[in-house]
């Protein structure tokens, strides 16, 4: 069956597809209403929090070793900071500012 692309749920599931394609692991919930465990235990139950700070916080070790702690902390900090508005340029020229 040929995937129409115009729902939201087509573009999402290709997307990930895709994603997952490049060696990322998938871990949506099986049902909208039931949060992922794994996920949700990471965030520590609040569902506001969309970044997993201690994922995060490996991956910049990980691609950054061996500096000092402070570093990465300040790195989480402008992540966690990275504006949320309509003007796509503004936010990009505000958060590669830094």
């Amino acid at each position: 069956m040929t995937k129409s692309f115009t729902n939201e749920q087509d573009v999402e599931e290709e997307a990930i597809d895709l994603i997952v394609s490049l060696g990322y692991t998938d871990l949506r919930s099986a049902e909208y209403n039931r949060p992922n465990i794994q996920v949700d235990s990471e965030r520590d139950s609040d569902h506001q929090k969309i970044v997993l700070e201690p994922r995060l916080m490996t991956a910049f070790k990980q691609i950054n070793p061996g500096l000092p702690n402070f570093v990465y902390q300040e790195a989480m900090r402008q992540f966690k900071n990275i504006p949320d508005g309509p003007d796509l340029m503004a936010n990009n020229h505000i958060s590669t500012s830094y």
